[in-house]
């Protein structure tokens, strides 16, 4: 979910109109998560898992699942992607740092896939994303 900076100040003038003291025993009106994306990437090493069998039924909004590999012998760094018990590869190397630190800490990293390209080079077929879900700004957990 990607914040206009119209979108930000309307926000931000709307908490100033907030009353400090609210009425007791109210329950506060519980607030929408934010989805911040974290990276977008087209899956590494595609076509040398089980990608190129799925890739016809892979749609635009299917979810990924992001596994941390700390004992990859390639890469300490690597982060799996799967749909479902299907392996379909990596998330590129030069992209999975910041990935592979929230998910050693725990983090609940979402994948998704942006765009299916069949008639593409297998490394360009699946346009993935990873994406933290968030408490907006001031809202308790």
């Amino acid at each position: 979910m990607s914040v206009t900076r119209r979108d930000f100040v309307r926000q931000l003038l709307g908490l100033l109109a907030l009353p400090v003291i609210g009425k007791v025993g109210r329950t506060p009106t519980p607030q929408p998560a934010c989805r911040l994306r974290l990276e977008r990437f087209c899956i590494a090493g595609f076509r040398y898992y089980e990608g190129p069998g799925l890739v016809t039924r892979l749609r635009s909004g299917d979810p990924l699942i992001l596994r941390a590999e700390p004992d990859n012998p390639h890469d300490p760094r690597a982060v799996a992607v799967y749909c479902g018990r299907h392996k379909l590869g990596y998330v590129p190397r030069r992209k999975n740092a910041v990935l592979s630190r929230l998910l050693a800490q725990g983090a609940t990293v979402e994948g998704r896939v942006l765009a299916v390209r069949p008639e593409a080079e297998p490394w360009e077929m699946v346009e993935a994303e990873a994406a933290l879900q968030a408490l907006p700004v001031g809202a308790r957990a």
